[in-house]
């Protein structure tokens, strides 16, 4: 849901507090993550995306990087590790690994283009069932690419602050 806040606010947080709902609820494998983006003025400028279940934290902010961070285990310090845009990403899709799912799309969304195409084309398809765990990967060099037709602003608020902190591309399809 939306919580209105002030008008002409500065900041707004754009908060997904529960990404992958029906993979917490299954128990799947903690396929689930929690994101959250800023916006300064109308434009996104920082991003993070919790993964509980991994034990994992990335954060960005425009301009300052993207880092990593372990969180849920007792450590006497807490250390953020600079990420970079993965070299091994594959910009040719033969080659590449991509998360590819419907969102909240209907069904026959999966047997038209350009999904079909990019099922054809790609070299292996995955499913997390997660806008939040799908921008994690991408981000940490797990697979190449990511693909979710009807997804809602604060589905991917945080991870593409990320995704473009780390010269990444990000963009919205729409149908």
């Amino acid at each position: 849901g939306i919580v209105p806040g002030r008008l002409r606010a500065e900041f707004r947080a754009i908060i997904d507090s529960l990404d992958g709902s029906k993979n917490f609820v299954q128990g799947s494998s903690g396929l689930f993550g929690i994101s959250i983006g800023i916006e300064r003025r109308t434009k996104l400028v920082a991003g993070t995306i919790a993964l509980p279940h991994f034990h994992e934290l990335l954060v960005a902010q425009k301009g300052k990087g993207a880092f990593l961070a372990a969180i849920g285990r007792p450590t006497r310090r807490r250390t953020l590790k600079r990420i970079h845009k993965p070299p091994a990403l594959q910009s040719n899709l033969s080659r590449a690994r991509v998360n590819v799912a419907r969102g909240a799309a209907d069904a026959k969304v999966l047997i038209e283009p350009p999904i079909t195409r990019i099922l054809q084309i790609a070299n292996e398809s995955v499913n997390y069932a997660s806008c939040a765990v799908g921008l994690a990967s991408v981000a940490m060099g797990r697979i190449d690419g990511l693909v979710l037709p009807r997804q809602r602003y604060w589905d991917f608020a945080g991870g593409a602050a990320i995704i473009r902190e780390l010269g990444g591309k990000f963009g919205v399809w729409r149908e």
